[in-house]
């Protein structure tokens, strides 16, 4: 299977958000120091890469939903989408660079037969992130201009392009 996948990319691109300048890497000044925490076969996107000294995210897929309570992914779950004591979003997605142009993206799936418009806390957290939500298909839900950042304290903070 590996064999005849696609070509391994060995570089990758962060579009301009926040702290984070639109850049290639490896360039002429930075090689390219990148991991994932759940061991990828492929060098396909890693979950992170450090910029001088600074973790900076690439294209974080999370399951809350499918995953252990005690795992990771429950650590990585930036505040600002944590559901309380309802289920967990489903699926948490960030892309750094999406691929239907646009920048980087957020996506969230709110569990099956939930109603996210009018169930607490989901519609809470849709309405207070700070750049436009659409709804696609099912309980699938995108905001364009949003980036994951690493907060001093190793957390995942949600921030908007436009400034931090």
């Amino acid at each position: 299977m590996l064999l005849n996948s696609s070509p391994v990319r060995s570089s990758i691109s962060l579009a301009q958000c926040a702290s984070v300048p639109a850049s290639q890497y490896p360039n002429l000044q930075h090689p390219l120091r990148a991991y994932s925490l759940n061991g990828r076969w492929a060098f396909e996107r890693p979950q992170f890469v450090l910029i001088d000294g600074k973790p900076m995210i690439v294209d974080l897929d999370l399951w809350p939903y499918r995953d252990d309570p005690s795992s990771i992914t429950s650590l990585l779950i930036p505040p600002q989408l944590d559901t309380g004591s309802a289920p967990p979003f489903e699926r948490i997605w960030f892309n750094s660079d999406s691929f239907i142009g646009g920048g980087p993206e957020l996506t969230l799936w709110v569990p099956r037969g939930i109603d996210p418009t009018t169930t607490e806390p989901y519609s809470r957290i849709f309405s207070s992130l700070p750049a436009p939500i659409e709804h696609w298909a099912g309980n699938i839900w995108v905001a364009r201009g949003l980036t994951l950042l690493v907060a001093p304290d190793g957390s995942l903070q949600v921030s908007v392009c436009a400034g931090e």
